[in-house]
């Protein structure tokens, strides 16, 4: 059995391990990572936050996420917020709080807390739009933005938005779950 110390963390719902060094210290695998963020199985998480403290280029920290799947991940809002209380509650001050992201620098606001709670405000970037960015290779010509794109899928075509923020995102409007959501998911 592999020991790992950890924080556990939330930000709008996701939640995240949080770990002082990189993911080559304490994850052997994929294999690994999935189990420890199983909910069945292991502590149970969205993934895994690793910061390198202080970080480089004069950040406070350098940021690398595991998805729960444990692929690895360019950014996460919430889980840079995360990684912001967690350095805030180390007493790793500076306002903006600097971290350096796979999806390049992000810098952090804090607008209030002590912990255990605290508030972040952080600046993502402009969106990327351009499919050829985020990568988005649909399967005929589109126009940018990519607004309303018919994504096939098994229930039916769903229009969707596709973007990145660091990474890809495709966001599907709804005003209710009366489809199955689960298995287009999927």
């Amino acid at each position: 059995m592999i020991r790992v110390p950890f924080t556990k963390a939330q930000g709008a719902g996701n939640d995240f391990l949080i770990l002082e060094g990189t993911p080559e210290q304490f994850i052997p695998s994929k294999a690994e990572a999935q189990r420890l963020c199983d909910r069945r199985y292991g502590v149970g998480a969205d993934g895994m936050v690793f910061l390198t403290i202080p970080g480089s280029k004069g950040a406070h920290a350098d940021l690398r996420l595991l998805n729960s799947d444990g692929g690895e991940a360019e950014i996460s809002g919430n889980g840079t917020r995360c990684a912001a209380a967690y350095l805030a509650s180390k007493g790793i001050t500076g306002n903006p709080l600097v971290i350096q992201t796979p999806a390049g620098v992000k810098t952090l606001r804090l607008l209030t807390g002590r912990g255990p709670q605290w508030e972040f405000e952080m600046f993502l970037g402009r969106p990327i739009l351009s499919p050829d960015a985020i990568p988005f290779v649909p399967d005929r010509p589109v126009k940018e933005p990519i607004v309303g794109f018919p994504l096939p899928l098994s229930g039916g075509p769903r229009a969707a938005t596709v973007t990145s923020m660091g990474n890809p995102h495709c966001s599907i409007a709804v005003e209710g779950f009366e489809w199955d959501w689960r298995a287009s998911g999927k």
